[in-house]
């Protein structure tokens, strides 16, 4: 007899009236359903396939809110974040990434980064130490190529802890290019002349690496002289905080990136961040949305796809300061426009 079946709790059911046998086998029973059960049923279907879908009724998100944090990423990534050239990283400080005695919860993070398929070729981090590592050795194992960082701030034993850590990576053969600092000129923790000793020592330790710093655009320009030092320009390039408006972002990013090559003397550029938040305070003409985030990275996925630039997008995931994540903190896919197969 042919049947159509559903999912109901766990249980594989017909679709026709049924009960479970004492032996605990199921049993068509000679019923017909009325006019008055067909609403009931119709609903029991919907319901039943939702629950199929998430695995339980406890993780269906019934409002537009982020729903609960209860990871749940993707096994197979959605097309539009496999047609990424990249991502970038960062959740630690947030305490998604559990650490047990000093060391990452590698299942954890094998978890959040399954999120990214095949198709994604590279993966940004910001500092070494108590998970950073793990990423580079986990990302490699899943073909995913990484820019390693060390965290260059104001306090100088610590930055030369994130040096040799960096060194180590780049020896372990656990990163494919080591970017010593993020924004350190911006925030005015170190000199240029600092920042470039660090490079020089990198550069020293791991000859045979790919080795930069990453700076914005009027850092590069201001330092023309630490375009010397490195081999690759990275350049973190927001037009949202120039509070440019979403409709004439994409025209503004191509400007800066277009000046960024200008001042890189031949070397290769890579796009080290952008990004636009789906939520959190408006910036000039620059007003964060779900659907603004949607356009913002649908368009420069298709620029950096079809032009060939690449692109660390900024982030895989939400934090609790900003709303910049593909992804909410649990796993679930934000972009509206992507489906989630």
């Amino acid at each position: 007899m042919n049947e159509t079946h559903i999912i109901t709790g766990g249980r594989y059911t017909g679709l026709d009236d049924i009960s479970p046998s004492r032996e605990g086998t199921i049993k068509p029973m000679n019923k017909r359903i009325t006019t008055y059960q067909w609403p009931a049923l119709v609903g029991l279907v919907v319901c039943s396939f939702i629950i199929a879908m998430h695995g339980s009724a406890d993780t269906v998100s019934v409002s537009n809110q982020e729903p609960a944090i209860q990871f749940q990423g993707e096994s197979l990534s959605p097309p539009c974040v496999q047609s990424l050239y990249g991502v970038c990283y960062s959740s630690i400080n947030q305490g998604l990434d559990p650490i047990v005695n000093g060391t990452i919860n590698e299942t954890h993070v094998r978890d959040r980064l399954s999120v990214l398929g095949s198709g994604v070729r590279w993966i940004r981090t910001y500092s070494c130490g108590d998970y950073s590592e793990k990423i580079g050795e986990i990302s490699h194992q899943m073909g995913i190529k990484v820019v390693a960082g060390a965290w260059i701030g104001k306090n100088l034993t610590k930055n030369e802890d994130q040096i040799q850590q960096l060194i180590n990576l780049g020896r372990l053969g656990d990163a494919d290019v080591l970017a010593v600092g993020n924004e350190a000129l911006l925030r005015g923790d170190v000199t240029a002349d600092q920042l470039k000793h660090y490079i020089r020592q990198v550069k020293t330790a791991v000859p045979n690496m790919t080795v930069t710093t990453v700076e914005t655009l009027k850092n590069w320009r201001d330092n023309p002289e630490l375009v010397d030092e490195i081999d690759a320009v990275y350049a973190n390039i927001y037009p949202l905080y120039a509070g440019v408006r979403i409709d004439k972002e994409m025209k503004d990013l191509k400007q800066r990136y277009r000046v960024i090559q200008k001042v890189s003397k031949g070397k290769p550029v890579v796009i080290s961040e952008t990004g636009f938040p789906s939520a959190g305070e408006t910036i000039g003409s620059a007003v964060p949305s779900k659907e603004n985030a949607d356009r913002y990275f649908r368009e420069v996925s298709n620029w950096s796809n079809s032009e060939d630039i690449p692109v660390l997008y900024f982030k895989l995931y939400d934090d609790e300061k900003e709303g910049k994540g593909i992804f909410y903190h649990n796993g679930t896919l934000k972009l509206s426009f992507c489906p989630s197969r």
